[in-house]
């Protein structure tokens, strides 16, 4: 069974450092997966080659595929699934699931 992964993901706009304040416009955008940078413990969770963030409800919040993320800084946390999401420049880190990856946005 494989578990497109991505129902937990985000993009990015304009350049931020994960030293800076991120906005929520930084985050804005569609992200690609860059070449030979995901790996998953589990062989039957795939990662999404593409994911889109867009605005959240909130100043301080992000969306991936209908889900709200509250975003410090440049960094997602959310405990409840495990998932840690880093933003530099027009980049994304991505852990969650056992998963890693990281993704470049067009």
């Amino acid at each position: 069974m494989k578990f497109l992964f991505f129902a937990v993901v985000l993009t990015l706009a304009t350049g931020c450092s994960n030293d800076d304040d991120c906005t929520q416009a930084d985050w804005l955008g569609t992200y690609t997966l860059k070449s030979n940078t995901d790996e998953c413990e589990d062989e039957d969770i795939e990662i999404d080659p593409e994911f889109t963030v867009t605005a959240g409800t909130a100043s301080n919040q992000i969306r991936v595929d209908g889900v709200d993320y509250n975003f410090t800084n440049c960094k997602v946390i959310e405990s409840t699934f495990n998932i840690e999401i880093e933003l530099d420049g027009d980049e994304i880190k991505f852990e969650a699931f056992g998963c890693k990856g990281e993704f470049k946005r067009k």
